[in-house]
């Protein structure tokens, strides 16, 4: 599974393939509640991880949307209730215009989040929560994205990137907070740094405050 993630491609997936068919092989001989919960955690982990590579690295291959679907159906048959496999499919709803599916699946994998302790081994990466809510802002529910960018910036709060997502999602539904996140996030870039990213922030900033001059 580790080799995995060190590799790409058709490559990628023969790997963590491979680690998927020891797993279940364990799993088969595993009797204790815990370590059979944590194997399928495991499983889940490396089925999910293959079907995203054929969003992405193999997303041209003639067959990558049948094998996408595949291998999100294993880790769901897996365990249903496991965010990284709900949060995988509702990225596959979202390339497939199946929005409200996609809404749906992410709405529960947010709720599931939101019950584990940060402390938990299942706890989501950084990466993995600002996914998503970038995914959450694609199927328009800003108020469930705002919140997993407000619980990110409380760990990375000298992102910009968090503070600039968080407004974005507020500015749909609150002014206000829009207003206070992207005052952040331009005080914490550098017009000489990233001036494109700075530009980017004090457009969607005059929006926001012109909008609430109007109110």
């Amino acid at each position: 599974m580790n080799l995995g993630q060190l590799l790409s491609g058709t490559d990628a997936v023969k790997a963590y393939q491979k680690g998927t068919q020891l797993i279940e092989r364990q799993i088969q001989l595993t009797h204790n509640q815990k370590e059979l919960s944590d194997l399928k955690r495991q499983l889940v982990s490396g089925l999910t991880s293959i079907a995203e590579i054929y969003m992405t690295d193999l997303c041209f291959e003639p067959d990558a949307e049948q094998l996408c679907e595949l291998w999100t159906s294993k880790a769901l048959n897996v365990d249903p209730n496991n965010w990284e496999a709900l949060q995988t499919y509702g990225s596959l709803c979202i390339s497939k215009q199946r929005k409200q599916d996609a809404l749906d699946a992410l709405k529960k994998c947010y709720q599931l989040i939101e019950q584990l302790d940060s402390n938990d081994a299942h706890w989501p990466s950084r990466e993995a929560q600002t996914s998503l809510g970038k995914l959450l802002i694609e199927v328009e529910d800003h108020q469930t994205a705002s919140r997993v960018f407000e619980v990110l910036i409380e760990e990375y709060e000298s992102d910009p990137e968090m503070w600039y997502l968080a407004g974005y999602c507020y500015m749909h539904f609150d002014l206000d907070s829009a207003s206070r996140c992207l005052e952040a996030a331009k005080s914490l870039l550098s017009t000489d740094a990233d001036p494109d990213s700075y530009q980017s922030v004090t457009a969607l900033l005059e929006e926001v405050n012109q909008k609430r001059a109007n109110k």
